[in-house]
């Protein structure tokens, strides 16, 4: 116990520079600073990486985006790379392209993926269907859907 406080005395003492050195204090100042940071990184709340589902209505389909993989794992959402699910085969859906979302919090942050998204797959429209989910405990922030409409022949970067 004793010992405990008298550490606790020197080292504050040695903060106030009474016993040590400017470049002793510096790395001792760039430790605290880094404690410091590294309190905010893991108590601030984490931005999740976007979760991409994508529907696709053909067999073709399915090929197209499967060859565009790359670019599409290359696009990014709040600065972080989106982990792409595989692919569904799916008989019914929307008439045109859509990018969903699920939680009210994406309501924000859903246009910049779109902007990033509709470069490879032109006309996309999103959709909030955060209403419908908003009890729905599994799906979380950064939940997307892409649904191709049944006309999609061209999906990935334009050369």
């Amino acid at each position: 116990m004793i010992v405990g406080k008298l550490l606790g005395i020197a080292s504050l003492l040695l903060l106030q520079g009474m016993m040590i050195n400017p470049r002793v204090k510096a790395i001792i100042q760039q430790n605290v600073n880094a404690s410091n940071s590294a309190y905010r990184e893991l108590v601030s709340p984490q931005v999740p990486s976007a979760q991409l589902w994508i529907q696709v209505r053909s067999e073709a389909q399915k090929k197209l985006v499967q060859d565009n993989l790359e670019w599409l794992k290359g696009v990014s959402w709040q600065g972080r790379p989106i982990d792409v699910h595989p692919l569904e085969l799916v008989k019914d859906g929307p008439s045109g392209n859509q990018l969903r979302y699920f939680k009210t919090e994406d309501r924000g942050t859903v246009a910049s993926l779109q902007a990033a998204l509709a470069k490879g797959l032109p006309g996309l429209q999103v959709r909030d269907m955060s209403n419908a989910f908003r009890n729905v405990s599994w799906l979380t922030p950064g939940h997307f859907e892409l649904w191709l409409a049944p006309g999609v022949t061209q999906f990935g970067p334009r050369h």
